[in-house]
This record gives C-alpha cells, structure tokens and sequence, in this order.
C-alpha cells in the first residue's frame, strides 16, 4: 500500500467511524482537515448521505486520470440490541 492509499483509507476511516459512533456525519469543525497527498495537493473529499469519498489526484495532480486513488467507505450498520 502507498502512502496515497494510506493517507486517503485513514481520512475515510476516520470519518465513517465517527458516523458509526454520532450516526451522523462529522462537520469540518469536528474533524481534522484532510492532510496533503505526497505531492502536496489537497486530498479531495465528498460525502453523501451513504458513503464518504476520498480522492488523491496522483502523482500527476490531475483530476479523472489512471494515477487517482480513491477510498469509497459506507458507515457499518448498526445492528438492533
């Protein structure tokens, strides 16, 4: 695993574990910001209701090219006690 991969599955993690605690998504005050992929870009991130996003451009810091990471998590349902 790269150091892209790395930092984008923890930013992911990161977020649907807090969902999975507040059943809720977190707010930018909540959490840390995305850290910078190794070439220095932001990290993208996007969540939707079911599912949080997070994107490396890759080497070449370009958006939809075959150099992209992408971590895509869905929160762990909750099961009824």
């Amino acid at each position: 695993m790269t150091q892209a991969e790395r930092l984008c599955r923890e930013v992911a993690l990161a977020r649907t574990d807090f969902h999975e605690q507040h059943g809720r998504w977190p707010t930018a005050a909540e959490v840390a910001a995305p850290p910078a992929d190794p070439w220095g870009k932001p990290l993208a991130l996007q969540i939707d209701t079911t599912h949080v996003n997070v994107r490396c451009d890759g080497r070449d810091g370009q958006p939809g090219t075959g150099d992209d990471i992408v971590e895509r998590r869905s929160p762990r349902r909750r099961t009824s006690s």
